[in-house]
């Protein structure tokens, strides 16, 4: 059974302790890019979308880009921020006086976005070894 942790977010990019079968290790997530990001990063246009753009909705081993992550694991994790998402919102919703009225159409209500599993090769990019959307 495959554990996790959030560790920490920076540059649009989140990074979580796992814990599974393999070992442990760190993950990380992107969910956009930013033009700050575009702007600093050492490559063109072609490998902006490569590589920043292209990693958008994947997880993958960090530092080691290239080794995969189990299917299940990437399941696990995909079902685990769904509920740390809705045990946030409960939380909130709990506790009007506290944290006020959330709109049902406001962005915070958003589940997260589910994550593919994949690591990178060079010279081609992001290759997706699990989708979020496959079922064990």
């Amino acid at each position: 059974m495959a554990t996790f942790r959030f560790k920490c977010s920076y540059m649009n990019c989140t990074d979580y302790e796992v814990h599974d079968e393999t070992g442990s290790y760190i993950v990380e997530t992107r969910n956009r890019v930013c033009d700050y990001e575009r702007s600093v990063y050492n490559g063109g246009p072609a490998e902006i979308e490569r590589d920043l753009v292209g990693a958008i909705g994947k997880m993958h081993r960090n530092p080691s880009n290239y080794w995969q992550i189990p299917a299940a694991t990437v399941h696990a994790f995909n079902a685990w921020r769904k509920a740390e998402h809705e045990a946030f919102m409960a939380k909130l919703d709990g506790a009007p006086e506290r944290y006020g009225e959330i709109a049902a159409d406001d962005p915070l209500r958003r589940a997260p976005m589910p994550m593919d599993g994949a690591h990178y090769e060079v010279g081609e990019g992001w290759v997706v070894d699990t989708l979020a959307a496959t079922e064990e």
